[in-house]
C-alpha cells in the first residue's frame, strides 16, 4: 500500500514540446531517481488509462490544450484527489492565465511561458516539484511525552497506537521502538495525521501500514506482521476509509 516510483505525466498537444520535456526530465533524473514518463497529447488519452492514487506525480500541463478539458481543468481535477504526492507545473503562451490559476486555488509548482527561457525555468521548475513530494513523503512529526521528556516521531513510522488496559498511558508502536505516554486515544487521533483511523475503542492504526486485510477471516495485519481482530463493519469502514484516502 506504498508509494510507487516517480510519474512524470506530460499533457500537451504539441509533439515537438513533449519531446523537448521528455529530454529535460532525462538529462535531471536519468542517475539519481527512478521514475517513468507518461506523454500525451490530450487529457481524455491520459484518463483511459491511468490511475492517479498511490502515485508520486509530476503533472507538465499546456494550458491551451485541443481538448476537451485545458490545463486548468485538468489541474482542478487533480487537486480534488487530495493527495500530498502530486504537483503540477504550466506551460502556456499566455501570461493572463496566471490569474486564473489562482482564482482555481491550484497552487501548481511554476507558470512557465514557452519562449526562450522555457527549459532553463522548466529546469528549476522539476527538481523543485521533486523536492516538495520527497518532503511530503518523509511526513509530518508528532511530539509526544514519555516521562518528563519530549520525543518527536514521524507520523509515517507509526503502526499504530493502543490504549493500555487499566491505565491511562498510551502505548504507540513504531518501526524503530515503542513508546509509553500519557495522553488520551482521543486526544491522540485529534492530533496526529488524516492516514489514522480508529478500529476500536482502544485501537488507532496507520491505514499506510497496513500489510494486508482479510475479509472472511475479518483481520487486519499490520506491516510489522501484528494482527487485529475486528468484526464485519471494521472491516469495511477500513476498506471504505482507504478508498478515500488513497
Amino acid at each position: 500500500m506504498g508509494v510507487t516510483m516517480f510519474n512524470f505525466v506530460i499533457i500537451d498537444d504539441d509533439k515537438e514540446i513533449r519531446e523537448i520535456i521528455e529530454s529535460i526530465i532525462n538529462q535531471l533524473f536519468d542517475a539519481v531517481l527512478e521514475y517513468t514518463i507518461k506523454s500525451y497529447d490530450r487529457f481524455t488519452e491520459f484518463k483511459k488509462c491511468e490511475s492517479i492514487k498511490n502515485q508520486k506525480n509530476i503533472f507538465v500541463l499546456d494550458i491551451e490544450l485541443n481538448d476537451e478539458y485545458d490545463g486548468i481543468e485538468i489541474a482542478s481535477i487533480i487537486r480534488k484527489e487530495k493527495c500530498q504526492n502530486h504537483e503540477i507545473i504550466f506551460l502556456t503562451g499566455f501570461v493572463d492565465y496566471a490569474f486564473n490559476v489562482l482564482n482555481y486555488k491550484i497552487n501548481p509548482v511554476a507558470f512557465i511561458k514557452k519562449d526562450n527561457n522555457f527549459k532553463e525555468l522548466l529546469q528549476k521548475a522539476l527538481k523543485e516539484a521533486v523536492d516538495k513530494i520527497n518532503l511530503a513523503s518523509e511526513g509530518k512529526k508528532i511530539t509526544v511525552k514519555k516521562g518528563t521528556v519530549d520525543i518527536e516521531l514521524k507520523e509515517n513510522d507509526i503502526i499504530y497506537a493502543m490504549k493500555n488496559k487499566g491505565a491511562k498511558s498510551l502505548n504507540i508502536v513504531t518501526e524503530l521502538c515503542n513508546v509509553e505516554t500519557i495522553e488520551t486515544i482521543e486526544n491522540f487521533l485529534n492530533r496526529i495525521g488524516e492516514e489514522f483511523i480508529k478500529i476500536d475503542r482502544s485501537t488507532i492504526i496507520n491505514y499506510k501500514n497496513i500489510q494486508s486485510i482479510d475479509v472472511k477471516k475479518r483481520t487486519i495485519t499490520m506491516n510489522n506482521s501484528e494482527t487485529f481482530y475486528v468484526d464485519f463493519k471494521t472491516v469495511k469502514r477500513v476498506m471504505e476509509f482507504g478508498n478515500s484516502y488513497s
